[in-house]
């Protein structure tokens, strides 16, 4: 059990590397206190050698304090980096508790750590690729999974949508092109809040396909690591055209086609008080709940004979992330306003 976070400290003495068991768990949360309470707490966490694998690691954060840069990922542990409009505001606030700060979101995770520090992890692109497929074609169902916007050769502005994931798409390579012509046209839809509950919208998304400078830019809902790593395989199905990741969401098919955000973003404020909820939500003691956990295990297996299983005395109550930073409550919208 836990939540495995990853922090890297960047400064004059070079690069340290620490590791928490559970400070994964609400790390936006933890990033809203400001660069100096947050270093504060990272270089209280245990120093760390060698980077955790992959698939265990729910979050990491890069602070560069020469640079001052902050690179994150959260894990979508708040169910906020799963939603382009909650990502996006989000991204807004957070710039503005770190002024001056370079502060960029990191969807490729551990594995964009890794690559930062230049200790790559083995390259798991392959193996995401068939999950990914794999996986979309367990969920086609035939309902829209993906929007499209097509700038044709004259840079006519063409909308479809299609039942099936961006992933799959990418494998048509540049006869997408004539196949999403093919296709009844379609309205951009608005964007949405989706219910945390819903695995399936995570893999919603869209492509951007400009046919005169051969480029594709491509969004899901929630750009996992998993997607991230796999895309430069994807990318290979499209020779001679540029394939990148859009992370923006459905504004970047307006903003690309010279239309309107209005046309499909949601009201700041329905977005404020969504991220401050998910923010807000009241915390779970995951230290708590994992040594009950154990202790309901070590119950079952004492009758076992030779059965040995123990914890260590005194874990750390204060690795769950820092308390919550009250003085925000009620003040998202604000950080969200333009001044």
């Amino acid at each position: 059990m836990g939540f495995r976070a990853h922090f890297a400290l960047r400064d004059r003495a070079g690069v340290r590397l620490f590791a928490s068991h559970w400070g994964g768990y609400r790390l936006l949360r933890d990033l809203l206190h400001g660069p100096e309470a947050f270093l504060a707490y990272v270089v209280t966490r245990r120093p760390a050698d060698e980077l955790y694998y992959g698939d265990a690691v729910d979050a990491v954060a890069l602070i560069d304090t020469e640079r001052k840069a902050l690179r994150f990922w959260g894990g979508d542990n708040l169910n906020i980096e799963s939603s382009p409009p909650l990502r996006r505001a989000y991204l807004t606030a957070l710039g503005r508790r770190w002024p001056g700060w370079e502060v960029l979101w990191a969807p490729g995770g551990i594995y964009e750590l890794a690559d930062a520090l230049e200790r790559p992890l083995p390259e798991p692109a392959a193996f995401h690729v068939a999950a990914l497929l794999d996986d979309a074609l367990a969920r086609d169902d035939g309902q829209p999974a993906t929007v499209i916007t097509l700038l044709d050769d004259a840079r006519v502005v063409h909308d479809r949508s299609a039942g099936l994931r961006v992933e799959q798409l990418l494998t048509l390579g540049p006869t997408l092109v004539c196949e999403a012509l093919s296709r009844p046209p379609a309205s951009l839809p608005r964007e949405r809040l989706p219910d945390p509950d819903d695995d399936d919208a995570r893999g919603h998304g869209g492509l951007i396909l400009d046919a005169r400078a051969r480029v594709v830019e491509c969004w899901w809902s929630y750009p996992s690591p998993t997607r991230v790593t796999a895309l430069p395989l994807l990318a290979r199905f499209w020779p001679g055209w540029t394939v990148s990741l859009a992370a923006d969401g459905l504004v970047r098919h307006v903003d690309r086609t010279g239309r309107p955000r209005a046309r499909v973003e949601l009201p700041v404020a329905e977005v404020a008080q969504a991220l401050e909820a998910r923010l807000f939500t009241p915390d779970v003691d995951l230290v708590g709940e994992a040594r009950a956990a154990f202790d309901d295990l070590a119950a079952q297996l004492a009758a076992s004979p030779g059965a040995t299983l123990s914890h260590a005395a005194g874990a750390r109550t204060d690795d769950a992330g820092l308390p919550p930073p009250t003085r925000l409550r009620g003040q998202i919208a604000s950080l969200l306003r333009d001044d």
